[in-house]
């Protein structure tokens, strides 16, 4: 079944939002501050989850669907910020990565889950922007998630750092200073220039000159990859 959340002043608690079983069924609402989002899961309870938190965290119209064939036509008709895939029984993550992908190129996609270093792997190579346990708590998975959002960051579960970092290939030569080393880790955080210069207490001009040199060193084309090719890599944790 595809459904949407909402967000309501009737609801009584803000992680029990008003449901509408008209997901698509109509001309969608304008998304709500933090834009739209989709989860795709089989796991209805985890799905529940994913839904109430991301609602309550400002994402407005959020719809869920549990089939990988729902999934491709809610996004089609959603054109969502943000998509948290878990797992579902028609076809691989991979497979559902890369397709949402290659359709909605804007989109943050995320997975959802515990997977192995080899499926971890592959859904990043897939086009996913990172990895997000099942554990975490409400508070933890909103931060992250919000900020993944906002373009701001881009997060892997912990338990995979390492593990991704010793299947890349060696850094590009020369390797980061220990100051632009300083600097990606605040990229990781999601801070702008300005507060990555206070921070450091170095002109906004430096950090901007740091950046744009962890951008080449990196080859990263923007500062979201440069932030997940430094946890790949191990150069800085999540």
């Amino acid at each position: 079944m595809l459904r949407t959340t909402t967000k309501s002043a009737a609801s009584p608690s803000p992680l029990l939002p008003v449901r509408r079983d008209d997901c698509g069924a109509h001309e969608p609402d304008p998304p709500g501050p933090a834009g739209s989002a989709l989860v795709a899961d089989s796991d209805r309870f985890h799905t529940g989850f994913l839904v109430s938190v991301l609602a309550n965290e400002g994402f407005d119209p959020v719809c869920e669907a549990g089939t990988g064939k729902e999934a491709r036509w809610l996004a089609e008709a959603l054109e969502p910020r943000l998509v948290v895939l878990g797992a579902v029984p028609d076809e691989s993550v991979h497979d559902l990565v890369h397709g949402l992908a290659n359709a909605h190129p804007d989109a943050l996609i995320f997975v959802a889950g515990e997977p192995s270093r080899a499926e971890a792997l592959t859904a990043l190579a897939a086009g996913a922007c990172g990895i997000v346990s099942k554990r975490l708590d409400p508070h933890a998975f909103a931060a992250m998630l919000q900020a993944a959002a906002t373009g701001r960051a881009v997060l892997l579960s912990p338990e995979l750092s390492a593990a991704l970092s010793s299947a890349l290939p060696p850094l590009p030569d020369p390797a980061l200073s220990p100051r632009e080393l300083d600097v990606l880790a605040l990229l990781v955080r999601g801070w702008e220039n300005a507060a990555i210069a206070r921070e450091l207490h170095i002109s906004p001009s430096t950090a901007k000159g740091h950046v744009s040199h962890i951008l080449a060193k990196l080859h990263s084309e923007n500062r979201t990859d440069a932030a997940l090719q430094g946890i790949r890599r191990g150069l800085v944790s999540p």
